[in-house]
């Protein structure tokens, strides 16, 4: 896989001030890790954009900044909650000797036989696991073959997942990450919500006080 490269620039501008640097096309960065101090970045929006879309929080980075190089991931990434433009990027400086806790998505693949032989409905219920491993053995998903759902009610636990070389899960072995639900069971559970939702959103029953005389 081709390493992710970024070039930035130390950043002078802090506070407020750094919704000019937006407007001209550049996004804030701040760089920490363990044992250093933060330092204020700032890097091109537009190549940003595409370097935190292919990272995500689990691939490499190469950053290049003011002469030194780091190995970083991208912690957070804020975005404009109407536009879904970057805001700010932490990027978090990693060590090649000491391993670290991070959580990884989990990819699907394959096809549950029980969707197929009895209209099962498929519910995934865990989107991550937390691992520990080192930076450069930390993979960008933890895959999960579904062909094991052969029955009704039949689950994938996390106990099931064989870890990547290098890589230890520590999520709960008996945590469910997908099953193969009856259809009737699932329709019920979206009406238990529904309703559920429904009272929560009715307004409080009027009190009534008595006028004085």
């Amino acid at each position: 896989m081709q390493q992710l490269e970024l070039e930035a620039t130390p950043r002078r501008v802090v506070g407020k001030k750094v919704r000019h640097l937006r407007r001209a096309g550049i996004t804030p960065l701040n760089l920490y890790g363990k044992g250093m101090s933060s330092v204020p970045l700032q890097a091109p929006t537009k190549g940003l954009e595409q370097i935190v879309g292919q990272a995500g929080h689990t691939r490499l980075i190469n950053l290049t900044y003011n002469g030194k190089k780091a190995l970083v991931l991208a912690r957070q990434a804020q975005r404009n909650v109407r536009t879904h433009h970057l805001l700010h990027v932490d990027l978090y400086a990693v060590s090649l000797t000491e391993k670290m806790r991070i959580g990884v998505p989990v990819a699907l693949f394959g096809e549950a036989p029980a969707v197929q032989t009895y209209d099962a409905v498929l519910v995934h219920t865990l989107a991550e696991l937390e691992i520990e491993a080192l930076a450069t053995d930390i993979p960008q998903t933890i895959e999960v073959d579904l062909s094991p759902l052969k029955e009704i009610d039949d689950a994938i636990h996390v106990r099931d997942i064989v870890a990547p070389p290098g890589v230890a899960i520590l999520s709960d072995p008996s945590e469910v990450i997908a099953k193969a639900a009856a259809p009737t069971v699932v329709e019920e559970e979206r009406e238990e919500a529904a309703e559920e939702a429904a009272a929560a959103a009715a307004p409080p029953p009027a009190v009534e006080t008595a006028e004085e005389e």
